[in-house]
């Protein structure tokens, strides 16, 4: 509880008069009831001891409650309007949030009965009890809280009503107060009630002498609206609102009291990271409801597959992680991890659909792979994207070899954003010819870096990247092109375009932008887009495709043959040209089929109205099988590799 809600509670507990002074002895805060007896503002008292109105016998008050515990006996008062009031006081020490406070409780004796001690304590909303290792006098607060009455607590025992949890810290507090020791504690704890339900208390203890022996003193206050308030507030904090699985948060916090479990008894302890491969796919087809439906048996089969002692939690969106104790080999995690596997792979029955997710699953051990909650929950993370690498429901340990392989690809991602924020790309061109003439119709623009492209693009897709370098590397091949074409105006330059550039919609625009910034007319340049990226989002990309069209952009359909693009699809993309994909042009010679589908292709083209391009011709023979089949155009290693800039320059001057 917060500070200013217990001192809330103190000083509306009460019908009598009542105030609150800090350890120094300076006013704190007083009651309406206090402020009415006295006639001293809280304003007036502030920075003041109440030696303002009790004048010296406050530090003889002092003096007793350190001595003693508490003081109980009569005062006189002197009111701000000089008046003389005769009032019995009771004060003792209380501590909030470890600070030590004095709270004093007075009226005046005209007002009270001779019973006055009994009606104070009695009257109030603080539980007072007092106590040895059996209970002496509780107050009627002290009845309530607890549901039993004053005869039925009488001599019983202490710790029969304090909860287990807190039980043997009472028990050590108990012994060394009964042998004289001066003991002060305050905090929340929970006591055992008739009912069975238990309340939470706020509780100050400390020890006075009661009958001539020591004994302790509490002052009580039920807090368990707000405890309970608390715990509401703590789950939503670290549970999953879905599958009521601790979240991330608390899983890591947990992590840290298993390893040091397992260090002090020099155990093993794996962490499992689970990704459900599909759940997008699954949440997008069916929906949020079932999405979640799902979530929960998932969780709900997980914790079935492992002990009661494993920690299970959701770890992101489609991600749950586990913390599994005391592994002794593989072998051991193995069973579990195939309990877990076969679990899983069973299918999901919800609302009436089967439901069949795909995992991967990454792993790491402690203390091999790491000793720290984060050491182990990051390589926990590396192994799973390897495991995405393998494939379907497919399991990774971490090991060195991975922690090289990931830390090589994070320095290349980290290459990959200064490459494309100082323009750090290359374009290299490969000559395309025209296969009747032998002449250089154009080029293919194909981007180069530190490592092949076969290396860093996919990293780039991976990445979100995409679409930067894309950009980058196009306006690279423009700025190229320009020079280009001041020795050949009829050059048509390919630039190759991937899906993340083709989603957006400000692409074409932006695409023709970048033309005119290097006065590159757009007829000369041809727009190469994989047969499978043009299926990925068909209708959408087709309206972009036709966007750049209308802008006098070429299209080119690159690697054609090897996607599932449907005919009805393929004649609606407003191409110009289809690229042969170089595996059907390598292996034609030896491979009938491989020759009727170049065939084929060749044949679609010319009924579509539009010229082919077979790549990777490597060999004269190749070259004159294509001519003979009606193929227009070719590039390949046997009329050029791809060059730098400045040599396609000098090539193009040379022909």
């Amino acid at each position: 509880m917060k500070e200013y809600d217990i001192q809330e509670k103190l000083l509306k507990a009460s019908k009598y008069a009542i105030a609150l002074i800090n350890e120094k002895g300076y006013y704190v805060d007083q009651n309406k009831i206090h402020e009415n007896l006295i006639k001293y503002s809280i304003e007036e008292l502030k920075n003041k001891t109440p030696e303002v109105y009790l004048g010296k016998q406050f530090y003889k008050i002092i003096e007793t409650i350190k001595k003693d515990g508490f003081f109980a006996g009569e005062v006189e008062c002197t009111t701000k309007e000089k008046k003389r009031l005769k009032c019995f006081l009771i004060a003792f020490p209380i501590k909030i949030n470890n600070k030590t406070f004095y709270i004093g409780i007075k009226d005046e004796i005209s007002n009270l009965k001779e019973e006055l001690l009994d009606i104070i304590l009695n009257k109030s909303n603080i539980g007072i009890a007092i106590y040895r290792d059996k209970i002496l006098y509780v107050n009627s607060y002290v009845e309530k809280i607890t549901g039993y009455t004053a005869n039925e607590l009488k001599n019983m025992k202490v710790l029969d009503l304090i909860d287990d949890k807190f039980k043997e810290e009472i028990k050590e507090r108990i012994k060394k107060r009964l042998k004289g020791e001066k003991l002060t504690f305050s905090g929340i704890i929970k006591l055992k009630t008739k009912d069975g339900k238990g309340k939470w208390i706020y509780i100050t203890t400390n020890t006075i002498l009661y009958e001539g022996k020591y004994a302790g003193i509490s002052t009580v206050i039920d807090v368990t609206q707000q405890k309970q308030l608390e715990e509401k507030l703590y789950h939503i904090q670290n549970y999953d609102s879905i599958t009521d699985l601790p979240n991330k948060n608390l899983f890591y916090e947990e992590l840290k009291t298993y390893i040091n479990e397992a260090k002090r008894g020099e155990k093993k302890l794996a962490i499992l990271l689970l990704d459900i491969y599909n759940f997008t796919e699954i949440n997008e087809s069916y929906g949020r409801y079932i999405g979640d439906k799902l979530l929960k048996q998932i969780a709900k089969r997980i914790q079935e597959s492992l002990f009661d002692r494993d920690l299970v939690a959701r770890y992101g969106s489609d991600e749950f992680i586990m913390a599994i104790k005391d592994i002794k080999n593989i072998e051991n995690l193995s069973i579990i991890l195939n309990k877990l596997k076969n679990s899983l792979l069973k299918p999901f029955n919800i609302e009436g659909l089967e439901i069949y997710p795909n995992y991967n699953i990454g792993i790491t051990i402690f203390p091999t792979d790491g000793k720290t909650p984060d050491d182990l929950i990051r390589h926990a993370e590396i192994a799973l994207k390897h495991a995405k690498q393998k494939g379907l429901n497919a399991t990774s340990f971490f090991n060195k070899k991975i922690n090289e392989s990931f830390n090589k690809k994070v320095e290349i991602i980290t290459q990959l954003k200064k490459a494309i924020q100082f323009k750090e790309f290359d374009v290299y061109f490969q000559p395309k010819v025209d296969l009747k003439t032998g002449k250089i119709i154009g080029a293919e623009a194909l981007a180069r870096w530190k490592i092949p492209p076969t290396e860093f693009i996919p990293i780039l897709v991976e990445v979100n990247l995409m679409f930067d370098a894309g950009c980058a590397i196009t306006e690279k091949a423009l700025s190229y092109t320009s020079q280009l074409l001041k020795i050949n105006p009829d050059l048509k330059i390919a630039i190759n375009m991937s899906f993340e550039q083709l989603k957006y919609d400000t692409y074409p625009q932006k695409l023709w932008d970048l033309a005119a910034k290097y006065n590159v007319p757009a007829k000369n340049i041809i727009i190469e887009i994989t047969e499978t990226e043009t299926m990925k989002n068909p209708d959408e990309n087709l309206r972009r495709l036709n966007a750049m069209k209308e802008m006098d952009f070429d299209i080119s359909i690159d690697d054609f043959g090897t996607g599932y693009s449907s005919l009805k699809y393929l004649k609606l993309i407003p191409c110009s040209e289809i690229k042969i994909d170089m595996s059907f042009i390598r292996d034609m010679l030896i491979d009938k089929n491989d020759e009727e589908l170049v065939k084929i292709i060749i044949n679609i083209s010319k009924i579509m109205g539009v010229k082919t391009v077979a790549e990777g011709i490597e060999t004269k023979e190749q070259l004159e099988k294509l001519k003979e089949l009606g193929c227009n155009y070719g590039q390949g290693y046997y009329f050029a590799k791809p060059m730098p800039f400045e040599d396609f320059k000098s090539f193009l001057k040379q022909r």
